[in-house]
């Protein structure tokens, strides 16, 4: 009997680490995500001689994936971008991350803005469960 408990206890740590979304770092039902950038433009308004550059962030949750919430964007320099996207889960079965769950940005410049000025160096994601985590992106992800 005792040899059994042993196995066992011995056993579930890698039976936990085989979960998709388990790590001692991470919180467990903390959505786990790629980013892309969709269509950027900066085009100037004729009416008001003013630059508007438009972007998309997309989020895709990989296989295995709970759901959850995006709740912001961190720039480097320490500025935030409000994100507000729900993310659905992923099931293991998919044959390609699930997604993408996007949203779009508008910003309205006096003169054309330097590229680099949106550059996403982690994001807020907050689990179904309530489980909240800064994921640091292991590049940062020039948005514009």
């Amino acid at each position: 009997m005792r040899r059994w408990l042993l196995l066992i206890l011995a056993g579930a740590p890698f039976v936990l680490a085989a979960c998709s979304n388990f790590s001692f770092n991470n919180p467990i039902g903390v959505p786990t995500l790629e980013l892309g950038v969709g269509g950027k433009s900066v085009t100037p308004d004729p009416n008001t001689g003013k630059y508007v550059l438009t972007f998309s962030i997309d989020a895709y949750t990989l296989q295995g994936s709970p759901a959850g919430s995006i709740n912001q964007f961190r720039l480097q320099g320490g500025k935030t971008l409000s994100a507000g996207i729900r993310v659905d889960a992923c099931p293991v079965t998919a044959s390609s991350p699930c997604g993408p769950f996007t949203t779009s940005y508008s910003f309205v410049f006096d003169l054309p803005p330097p590229e680099g000025t949106y550059t996403v160096v982690a994001y807020d994601v907050v689990g179904d469960n309530g489980a909240f985590m800064t994921i640091t992106l292991p590049l940062p992800l020039q948005v514009y």
